[in-house]
């Protein structure tokens, strides 16, 4: 039926959903918001603006959220990483902690089982500590991006624990003299602590 056919309140009812199809399309949102200033008209928010400002912390549209999964990821990998790395310290130092290892792995038979060897056990203990840190960051940094941080702040606080993470795994294995390691261990836990602090006061 062409337009002439329609009735007067059939043609208002097409032209909105005509408009609204073409805003959707254009903005990526049906969401209208003006300025509450008399007479200034803003610009609608486009999908990644709603989503940060009606309640989306966990979307990649949120730029904090975007740089704690790259970051989480960064240091998620490396914890990973130091599984493998342990297995290859044991194969070079033929250095076992199971029989079957030794019957499967061993290239001498008077390999005997052992859990005391220097290289291995390092790299256990650099292992061990990635895992109290980085999994405490990893949860911490979820309550924390739902407090919806600045940006800024939040990619300083990502990038100083990575960076803090990588360095102390780099201290403990080359390894480097102390304090390196130390600092390196209390500025990441510094930072899932501030982390922490910014949660316990956004609740209360």
């Amino acid at each position: 039926m062409g337009r002439k056919g329609l009735s007067r309140e059939a043609r208002k009812i097409r032209y909105v959903n005509l408009s609204r199809v073409s805003f959707r399309h254009f903005y990526g949102t049906d969401k209208l918001t003006w300025d509450k200033r008399p007479g200034v008209w803003a610009q609608p928010l486009n999908r990644s603006q709603h989503n940060l400002q009606h309640g989306e912390p966990f979307s990649f549209d949120n730029p904090v959220f975007s740089k704690f999964a790259l970051y989480s990821t960064v240091v998620l990998s490396k914890t990973i990483c130091m599984s493998e790395l342990t297995t290859l310290y044991r194969m070079r130092k033929q250095a076992y902690a199971n029989e079957e290892d030794i019957e499967r792995f061993a290239t001498s038979k008077d390999t005997e089982v052992t859990t005391s060897d220097a290289s291995v056990e390092r790299v256990r203990r650099c292992h061990l500590n990635d895992l109290e840190n980085v999994l405490p960051f990893v949860l911490v940094g979820l309550m924390y991006v739902s407090t919806k941080p600045g940006v800024v702040e939040a990619s300083r606080v990502f990038q100083v624990f990575t960076a803090a993470r990588l360095l102390h795994t780099a201290a403990y294995l080359i390894p480097l003299p102390q304090p390196s390691r130390a600092l390196t261990f209390l500025t990441g836990y510094g930072v899932t602590f501030f982390m922490a602090y910014k949660v316990f006061k956004a609740v209360y």
